[in-house]
């Protein structure tokens, strides 16, 4: 079987780069899972939030957000 790649991949991935300070806020520290430009699945778990992205869909863009940057 041939393997179809998922077209919105890299919309997702400039996405994420467009919107990175909003999602680090909000997902400090934790494994995202985006698809169409929202966020399926979160965890501080890489494979739990991978189990919930599988739920919804079967191609995703990962990304990991680290927690924000603090200056001492």
């Amino acid at each position: 079987m041939l393997h179809t790649p998922y077209i919105e991949e890299s919309e997702d991935a400039k996405w994420i780069r467009s919107n990175y300070e909003v999602l680090q806020i909000k997902y400090s520290d934790m494994y995202i899972a985006i698809f169409k430009k929202k966020v399926i699945a979160a965890s501080e778990s890489f494979i739990n939030m991978y189990e919930e992205a599988k739920k919804i869909s079967e191609h995703f863009v990962i990304s990991q957000m680290i927690g924000e940057s603090r200056v001492l």
